[in-house]
């Protein structure tokens, strides 16, 4: 605030105890681009039972007229007269000229900003627990861009409040005049769905043991369930492979311990099979019948020499 309002806040100070509460506060917040933006509350309450309400202490407009860019609003709070002065992207050397009188002051050291400002006199102790009493308010409120580094008011994030009733020193705060970086962006997580069809669940693995097979021969199949442990595998194998060989023991006993049964009767021979008849064989060229032998023929075997036999 300038001068002036500074005079206009000690005086109604001094007649609080017949006025009524009194609001003053400030709420600045400072620019990476040095400048700043900030509303500046004035107000007085009014006392209902009083028949002539009582108008404003301060001149708003005269107040606004310090500042490059400001604007004047009517407080519009029920029980309150008074006003409200906004401002945005006021240059912080028109600022620190507006408010050098009063509370606070603006300046630029490299990366960072120093605020720095002056206590209510001491005198007026006595009127300060007047407002303090009537619930009123005189706070000041500054946002830095980033971290503050050092302060004596109170901390808040990267804002500083000072309570100008119950300050005793002159507000101080140091802070950065840069905004930290953004934090990081959470990692995106990417689900990619195959276009292929859910693939069927394998079918429960089928183990086949043969009475020969030794248990140590028996292991689980390449694709069973690996949730299932090995040695369930094993200790089935082995107490099926007993099984199996308990069972081939007892067949065997029973039948050693049974005779051969006799036949009741010889078995029948089986018939020989027939001879299968010969072909009949072809009928030849018929043979020339001889001619009979004529008479001369005989004639002629009837003379032959009679031979000599072993009964003559």
């Amino acid at each position: 605030m300038s001068k002036k309002t500074a005079i206009a806040a000690i005086a109604v100070l001094g007649v609080l105890a017949l006025a009524g509460c009194l609001r003053e506060d400030g709420t600045y917040i400072l620019n990476e681009d040095n400048t700043v933006d900030g509303t500046i509350v004035l107000g007085m309450a009014i006392d209902e039972t009083n028949p002539t309400p009582p108008t404003s202490p301060f001149d708003a407009a005269d107040i606004a007229s310090g500042f490059a860019h400001a604007t004047v609003t009517d407080l519009g709070q029920p029980g309150w007269v008074g006003d409200r002065i906004t401002f945005v992207g006021e240059p912080i050397g028109t600022f620190t000229t507006a408010v050098d009188d009063w509370e606070i002051s603006v300046s630029r050291v490299g990366a960072q900003y120093v605020v720095t400002g002056a206590p209510i006199d001491p005198n007026d102790a006595a009127s300060k627990q007047t407002v303090i009493d009537q619930g009123g308010s005189m706070d000041l409120s500054v946002t830095f861009p980033g971290p503050v580094s050092e302060h004596n008011g109170t901390l808040s994030g990267t804002t500083v409040t000072w309570d100008m009733l119950t300050q005793d020193a002159a507000p101080y705060a140091r802070g950065s005049a840069v905004p930290p970086p953004p934090p990081a962006p959470d990692p995106v997580v990417t689900v990619v769905v195959s276009p292929h069809p859910t693939p069927h669940a394998s079918p429960t693995p089928t183990v086949i043991i043969t009475p020969s097979a030794s248990p140590s021969a028996i292991a689980a199949p390449a694709d069973a369930d690996s949730s299932i442990p090995v040695w369930v595998w094993i200790v089935g194998g082995v107490l099926l492979a007993a099984v199996v060989g308990l069972g081939s023991f007892m067949l065997a006993t029973r039948t050693a311990g049974k005779a051969p049964a006799e036949p009741d009767s010889e078995p029948e021979p089986e018939p020989e099979p027939e001879p299968e008849p010969e072909p009949k064989p072809k009928a030849g060229p018929k043979a020339k019948p001889k001619p009979p032998a004529s008479d001369a023929d005989v004639e002629e075997t009837k003379k032959l020499p009679k031979v000599p036999t072993d009964d003559d």
